[in-house]
């Protein structure tokens, strides 16, 4: 299980450090020189990890998009579980990521994500907010602050919300809104551990350090391999831009200045949608390996 898995850095550390002090007490005896300064104590290990904010996520994919090129919006996202007898949450986070997140080591680090909130204890509601001013597809995690998402009872019952609303400035549609599930791995704040920067808890003012990586994905189609071809839409996209392209260069050379500059801009105006053009998420080669190799399709 992901709980068990995400304490095994502690014992190694904790074996690293056992292994470290045995070594001086070793060169002591053979007079080999001065001894090395201590390791890191047991306790000073612990504080490296942290439970607290440690969980599994849902995430979903939203496709988003200026409703006019070049312009700016907002997009509001509300999460709100209503825990009953199937989960005892203390508190609920919400991120949005960016969807190419994961794409070049199957991680991302807290400092990567475009909005993230946590709930106060004892309260089931976080909002989020952030602009869009262009094209993307963007991660969305909810779930307990701490601790798995341990699913939803069965029945007609209404056991959470997820909500998404913008400013009238912005399109956008769900790609798949339970695409999967996110594993987050909170850390404290020690120098001598690399996991990016913070990102800034908008309840208690606190900066706080987490992992973010795709842990279990329901339907392999939605991963995008660096050896995957271009998605159809996309290709068709970029054939047409390029045809505009041709054809401009063209009139360009036939001296018509002012004709080829509206197809240029047409083409233009058609690679800025490239980025619309494809709903999966870019993971490394071996993550999407090993995330396909579930032996079933839960859709």
């Amino acid at each position: 299980m992901p709980p068990l898995r995400l304490r095994t850095p502690a014992v190694l550390l904790a074996l690293g450090a056992a292994a470290a002090a045995v070594a001086p007490v070793a060169r002591l005896v053979r007079g080999d020189g001065p001894t090395a300064p201590p390791g890191p104590t047991r306790a000073a290990q612990a504080r490296w990890l942290d439970e607290d904010g440690t969980a599994i996520l849902s995430f979903g994919l939203l496709r988003v998009a200026p409703a006019t090129p070049g312009a700016r919006g907002t997009v509001t996202v509300r999460y709100e579980e209503r825990p009953t007898d199937y989960a005892r949450f203390v508190a609920v986070q919400l991120l949005v990521l960016p969807g190419d997140a994961f794409g070049s080591d199957g991680r991302a680090f807290a400092d990567r994500t475009r909005a993230w909130a946590k709930s106060p204890a004892g309260s089931y509601e976080a909002r989020v907010a952030f602009d869009v001013t262009e094209p993307a597809l963007v991660v969305v995690g909810f779930g307990p602050f701490s601790g798995p998402d341990t699913s939803r009872p069965l029945g007609t019952r209404r056991a959470y919300t997820l909500d998404v609303t913008d400013d009238g400035r912005v399109t956008r549609a769900w790609v798949d809104a339970d695409a999967g599930e996110l594993t987050v791995k909170a850390w404290t704040a020690r120098p001598e551990i690399v996991r990016g920067g913070p990102v800034r808890d908008p309840v208690d003012g606190v900066d706080r350090w987490f992992e973010v990586r795709p842990e279990l994905v329901f339907d392999g189609t939605r991963l995008r391999a660096p050896s995957d071809p271009e998605a159809p839409q996309t290709a068709v996209v970029r054939r047409e831009a390029q045809t505009l392209e041709d054809r401009a260069r063209a009139l360009r050379d036939a001296g018509k200045a002012d004709a080829a500059a509206d197809l240029e801009r047409e083409a233009a105006d058609l690679r800025a949608t490239l980025g619309a053009t494809d709903d999966r998420l870019p993971v490394p080669e071996a993550l999407a390996a090993r995330l396909r190799r579930i032996p079933f399709q839960w859709r």
